[in-house]
């Protein structure tokens, strides 16, 4: 269910200049990574659990295949074992559905607030980071032609700074959170489908 994006995604939030921490353009790739994973992490399971229990599932549509193979040519000495077959995957369906919900309820929504808060904080964080390097250099390019400008220049040193300190802080704290919630979240959906597939396996030995 994780994502497999490479670090070398293209767009990273971070350039590495002369003037950034070595250590911020560092910690700001590994969190572009967990960003993706967990983005397409909530994708993956919401498409997943939709899927779960719908009509155009194979075990609903088995269950109305065999009906209806039943219905037009089965005998009836047959037919008995036929119901079974289809209620056999009306019960499929129905561990199929709770499958979901459970998938929704326990792995979707702690990676939704995750996602909407967590990743969406860094995010702008990240951006505003890049914006202030960006600034920087356009200062510097003013103070070369005027140094009446150079204290622009100044202004956008201390402010790297200050939003250096202030994302090592931010971007320690996402990392960290990150691999909590990834190996929480794959532990819980391995729980979920293996308590799944032990339900449907009681089910088909009917």
């Amino acid at each position: 269910m994780l994502s497999a994006l490479s670090r070398d995604r293209v767009n990273k939030w971070l350039k590495k200049t002369p003037d950034l921490d070595d250590k911020v353009v560092e910690m700001s790739n590994e969190a572009t990574t967990y960003h993706d994973q967990i983005t397409k992490l909530v994708n993956a399971i919401q498409k997943q659990a939709k899927d779960c229990g719908s009509e155009k599932h194979p075990f609903g549509k088995a269950a109305n295949g065999i009906r209806n193979y039943k219905d037009g040519m089965v005998t009836k000495s047959l037919a008995g074992k036929y119901d079974k077959m289809a209620e056999a995957m009306d019960k499929l369906m129905e561990a199929n559905a709770e499958f979901g919900r459970k998938i929704s309820s326990g792995c979707l929504s702690k990676c939704l607030s995750f996602r909407d808060v967590d990743c969406r904080d860094v995010d702008q964080q990240m951006k505003q980071l890049a914006k202030v390097c960006k600034d920087l250099e356009s200062n510097r390019k003013k103070a070369e032609k005027d140094q009446n400008k150079n204290y622009l220049v100044d202004a956008s040193l201390e402010s790297l700074k200050k939003l250096t300190e202030d994302s090592l802080i931010t971007l320690e704290k996402f990392n960290k959170a990150s691999v909590v919630l990834l190996n929480a979240t794959s532990s819980e959906y391995k729980k979920q489908l293996e308590a799944y597939n032990a339900e449907a396996a009681k089910i088909i030995n009917f």
